[in-house]
């Protein structure tokens, strides 16, 4: 019998190897971490078998790119993690999992993580055997539909500001027959003024007048 602990090689036999990649240590009270995670190489062509165990011990202890992933946990959220897909990047995922199974298995977060990989689901499919001769990889049945990503919140739409309503340059305004500015109606540096000039804004300006600082008539 061979203890399942990290890096113990199972069998080496020509192209063919396995070996333990966790677990590193047990934990009594906890036996998905227990798992027996083992990491099989043909020639290139890889294969991961995850057990039960827990998303962040599989990426900390994969060793990169697998072609096979057994995938954790029945599909369980605790089994598989965007760091571990990162890290493995698989081609081909395999969900052991019952019919309509209590625990909503293999959940939707995690079919959508797989999302770029081949899915194979044993409650739609059965059995699923899969076969590799060092130059590549396949199936006794096709793979799932695949999934469509998650769909990305749209961003909310940047605010427009409200436009602002332009000055009314049609006001009346009025000069004095020596001022150099154009004032409104009541301004107080009218009060002792005579022989006020009215005049539309427009005009008061066009014609060189600056609008009075005090009353602050229309401008452009």
């Amino acid at each position: 019998m061979i203890p399942a602990a990290a890096n113990t090689m199972l069998f080496t036999d020509g192209k063919l190897s396995a070996r333990f990649v966790s677990p590193t240590h047990i934990v009594s009270d906890k036996t998905n971490e227990n798992s027996a995670v083992v990491w099989m190489d043909y020639g290139g062509k890889t294969f991961y078998y995850t057990g039960d165990a827990d998303a962040a011990d599989l990426a900390r202890v994969a060793p990169g790119h697998v072609d096979v992933l057994k995938v954790s946990h029945h599909g369980s959220n605790t089994g598989t993690s965007a760091a571990l897909v990162n890290k493995t990047t698989p081609s081909h995922a395999v969900i052991s999992c019952g019919i309509d199974n209590s625990y909503g298995h293999p959940t939707n977060a995690v079919l959508q993580l797989l999302s770029s990989s081949n899915v194979y689901r044993t409650d739609y499919q059965g059995s699923i055997t899969a076969y590799s001769d060092t130059t590549g990889v396949w199936f006794t049945t096709a793979p799932t539909a695949p999934v469509d990503p998650a769909p990305q919140p749209k961003p909310e739409p940047e605010p427009q500001p409200q436009p602002q309503p332009g000055p009314d340059m049609n006001t009346t305004v009025y000069v004095t027959k020596t001022g150099s500015k154009y004032h409104l109606e009541g301004c107080p540096t009218l009060k002792n003024s005579k022989n006020l000039t009215p005049m539309i804004a427009s005009d008061a300006y066009n014609s060189g007048y600056g609008a009075c600082k005090v009353c602050k008539p229309p401008t452009w």
